[in-house]
């Protein structure tokens, strides 16, 4: 039996999911991103006319750089997953208390 609430949160529920459909599709993009970023990184160190000191200073710093941004996009999904998580949680205790 449908209730005229439930039919009400699966329209809300439907819309959130796409919403977040969207967010874990940002997390895929950025992954993406930064490995392009690292690949063309690479290919235009290796083909830069520099001396060797030189170029491992600016492998060492590109480095630094994609470890800090790998660290945030991580930081922001687990942040992502935490709040969807206690989201899910709270509507799972709303079903079970509305079925008691």
């Amino acid at each position: 039996m449908i209730y005229e609430g439930d039919e009400e949160e699966q329209v809300n529920e439907a819309g959130e999911a796409e919403r977040h459909g969207r967010d874990a599709g940002a997390g895929t993009v950025a992954i993406a991103v930064l490995a392009g970023a690292a690949i063309g990184a690479a290919v235009a160190l290796m083909l830069a006319p520099r001396s060797g000191r030189d170029t491992r200073r600016v492998i060492a710093k590109r480095a630094d750089g994609l470890r800090e941004t790998a660290g945030n996009v991580i930081d922001d999904t687990t942040d992502q997953l935490t709040r969807e998580l206690r989201r899910r949680g709270r509507q799972i205790r709303r079903k079970i208390d509305r079925m008691a």
